[in-house]
């Protein structure tokens, strides 16, 4: 039995550290700007968009810790700062020297090393989403097995693929992927904080009650959650570098947008029919606990865990199946019960009749 970590509440002086690393951010940005207009370069509109998007986690820290709602967060703020900090050196330094390199190669160099990086960013962003959702809600998380950590990779892997199909080969409509995984980390901490259980596939259709009945709780937030942001921050950097090669000539835009499209569309529906068809336990050699799911989510992960449930949605009727004789069934078993266990006078749990003796007579 494992004793309860008394929580520590941050110093509300600890909200500077994000305060500052964001002020540092927007004064590197002002003079990057500033410096392409003293030039007569092009602004870059992009490399503002994309460092600005590292202002929000440092913004909703520094909130956390100004309402004292940050609790043991041990080395996590400095790892969200230099995580920030690295994002941002990324985006305005090494994103202009790669494709500026590439864009001055011949057509076939550059698509090679387009691929290349690409690839490498996607395997990337796959594995800091992964362990950006696991370590906001699962303290176990490093003991899950390998082959449920290279499932859960390749599905996200795939779902970066098809947005990168479909954002034109651009980094910004896979940012929904590492975004959607931090959202998730941090309410299946929740969920698993107040109800006990991990977010079930039924959950996702009483989102509405679950958000009016969230508004009762008092949250608190945990250095596994700024971790899974400081991820976050690292996982945009990365996907700064992903941009095509400036085409030379007009006339191939329209067939490259076609392209990349019907690519999307294969990748989608060969991506769901794939990992549908799966039977994951036999597959990945594990039993899901259905009385506690939690068990099975924290042993092998939200992704796999929450996909085997996914899959299962849809109940097969047996082979001669009839209304009629699943009826005659349901009544011949509960006439069993009735003459056999339920006949019987169950007695009253130690607890049960330790309250009874309180009650009045």
């Amino acid at each position: 039995m494992t004793e309860d970590i008394p929580l520590e509440i941050t110093s509300s002086d600890m909200a500077n550290l994000p305060i500052f690393i964001a002020v540092l951010i927007v004064a590197i940005v002002v003079v990057r700007v500033y410096f392409s207009i003293k030039h007569n370069e092009k602004p870059p509109i992009a490399r503002v968009f994309w460092c600005a998007t590292l202002l929000i986690p440092l913004g909703v820290v520094a909130a956390w810790i100004t309402n004292q709602l940050l609790v043991n967060e041990d080395s996590s703020l400095w790892l969200l700062s230099y995580s920030a900090l690295g994002a941002a050196a990324v985006i305005l330094l090494v994103e202009p020297l790669v494709s500026g390199l590439i864009d001055q190669t011949d057509l076939a160099t550059g698509t090679v090393a387009c691929i290349c990086r690409d690839i490498l960013v996607i395997a990337a962003v796959s594995a800091l989403s992964f362990v950006s959702l696991e370590i906001a809600c699962n303290e176990t998380f490093y003991r899950i097995p390998a082959n449920s950590f290279g499932f859960s990779v390749g599905l996200l892997a795939t779902v970066l693929l098809s947005l990168y199909l479909l954002g034109q080969r651009h980094g910004g409509v896979m940012a929904l992927v590492p975004v959607a995984c931090c959202i998730l980390g941090i309410a299946e901490h929740f969920v698993i904080t107040f109800k006990g259980e991990a977010i079930l596939p039924s959950d996702i259709l009483a989102l509405g009650t679950a958000m009016e009945v969230s508004e009762g709780y008092e949250f608190t937030f945990t250095a596994g959650i700024v971790t899974s942001l400081a991820l976050l921050e690292i996982s945009l950097g990365l996907l700064s570098l992903i941009r095509p090669r400036k085409l030379r000539t007009p006339t191939h835009v329209f067939p490259a947008i076609a392209a990349n499209l019907c690519a999307f569309l294969l990748v989608t529906v060969v991506g769901l029919s794939g990992f549908s068809s799966i039977d994951l336990e036999q597959a990945l050699d594990f039993g899901f606990d259905r009385w506690q799911p939690i068990t099975t989510y924290a042993s092998q992960g939200f992704i796999t865990s929450f996909t085997e449930m996914v899959n299962e949605l849809p109940i097969e009727k047996p082979e001669d199946y009839t209304p009629d004789e699943a009826q005659s069934i349901e009544q011949e078993l509960a006439a069993a019960y009735d003459t056999t266990y339920g006949s019987r006078e169950q007695p009253l749990p130690s607890s049960m009749k330790s309250s009874r003796r309180l009650l009045p007579s």
